[in-house]
């Protein structure tokens, strides 16, 4: 998968553009995110799968993409909260940046 984010901050964008996108092709998500070792974190949730495509952003985790049933590691965040609809929470300015990126990766796909 081609990491179109970078920033060890962006893990809040890149879930909520996934599931954006999952959202196009049927699939119904939830946001995730909660704090752990004084960080934030967000990972998305599909069912029982949790879905985490910037978990390599911790040290303990090796690999960059993680789909898994197995929320061991993830119990460990605290404040742990949800939300279903995406891009709901954001302001105008962050709404139409993530949109724009959002789209953006999409003619990416497309190509």
């Amino acid at each position: 998968m081609a990491h179109f984010f970078v920033d060890i901050h962006s893990c809040g964008d890149t879930s909520e553009v996934l599931a954006k996108y999952l959202l196009s092709k049927g699939i119904e998500t939830s946001y995730k995110w909660g704090m752990f070792k004084g960080r934030s974190h967000a990972w998305l949730t599909c069912g029982n799968y949790i879905i985490d495509i910037n978990a390599d952003q911790f040290e303990e985790i090796s690999n960059s993409v993680i789909v898994t049933a197995d929320d061991t590691w993830y119990s460990k965040f605290e404040n742990n909260s949800s939300k279903i609809e995406v891009f709901k929470d954001f302001n105008n300015n962050n709404h139409a940046r993530l949109n724009n990126l959002y789209l953006n990766i999409l003619n990416r796909i497309k190509s």
